[in-house]
């Protein structure tokens, strides 16, 4: 019987011949090694009974050949430097740190070096653009993604790459962005504010319909980000599943007022000021800068 098991452990089909990341093949380089203890263990003890010695120089021939695969295998891959992953599922220890309208966000490590081995810790951006049926914000979200690849600045989380997979349950079509793990959280998850892939709620009335892009639109924008910053909410909060209205809204600029018990009269008619519908009646960015002077004294002799 313990004969039967030591042929059936040392089976070759036990191998895989296909390494995925560097520690299967780690681990396979390790079992190869007891393996072939293994067979040396088992042909002293049962040399005199039914397992032919001749049987047990072919398993250990067979193994040191696997072995020397693997030694192979390692020395391609090390050469090679990284493997880079085409799937969530090639990054390590994932766990499900955030979600929005159409995405999901992981935290996880990246093996970035085979030998030695090295990892960086990472987040992970999961957008199903099978679940963006407007293509309009489609389009958008794939303009951003391209930008935010090429950003290099300390203030802004870096985008390492991005790839796209197919998944293995549904066939959804996903972009995945590996960006740098910034442990703190941001302003939109402090206030529990929602956006639908972070531009829609932001865009002026003059990009809803495609017009050229101007230092207006970043007004309103602008104009945008203050009034969250007030209420905790964006000024059109609530119509991420209805984009019709939501357009509607925002070339209407139909939000509720800032709460008036809170904040100066100076703050809600900034906010109202940037984030008129008529581009041109918009304050340019000097007069912003000279109302928010003006407030910050105001905020320091009080």
């Amino acid at each position: 019987m313990q004969s039967n098991q030591t042929q059936n452990q040392l089976s070759s089909d036990h191998f895989p011949i296909v390494f995925q990341n560097h520690e299967q093949l780690v681990k396979y380089r390790e079992d190869l090694v007891q393996m072939s203890k293994d067979v040396k263990i088992a042909a002293t003890q049962f040399h005199s009974q039914s397992i032919q010695r001749y049987d047990h120089e072919k398993a250990i021939e067979k193994y040191k050949q696997n072995l020397e695969h693997a030694e192979e295998k390692m020395k391609e891959l090390a050469a090679a430097k990284s493997i880079p992953a085409t799937s969530i599922y090639d990054f390590y220890s994932l766990i499900n740190i955030g979600s929005g309208a159409f995405a999901q966000v992981y935290k996880g490590y990246e093996l970035i070096n085979l030998m030695p081995a090295k990892y960086r810790e990472v987040a992970l951006k999961r957008i199903n653009l099978a679940a963006i049926t407007d293509p309009a914000i489609y389009k958008t979200t794939i303009n951003e993604v391209k930008i935010f690849t090429k950003l290099n600045h300390q203030n802004i989380v870096k985008c390492f790459r991005s790839f796209e997979e197919i998944s293995r349950y549904s066939q959804n079509k996903y972009l995945v962005l590996v960006l740098e793990y910034v442990n703190g959280g941001d302003l939109q998850a402090l206030i529990q504010a929602q956006t639908v892939c972070g531009t829609p709620y932001y865009m002026s009335p003059e990009r809803i319909i495609e017009e050229p892009y101007t230092f207006a639109s970043d007004i309103w924008s602008l104009g945008c980000i203050l009034y969250e910053m007030a209420a905790t909410k964006s000024p059109f909060f609530g119509e991420k599943n209805n984009v019709e209205s939501l357009i509607q809204k925002i070339q209407t600029a139909d939000y509720p007022p800032i709460p008036d018990d809170r904040y100066t009269p100076q703050l809600e008619s900034l906010i109202e000021s940037c984030m008129r519908p008529t581009m041109n009646e918009r304050p340019n960015s000097f007069t912003v800068y000279e109302v928010t002077e003006y407030m910050n004294g105001l905020w320091q002799n009080h």
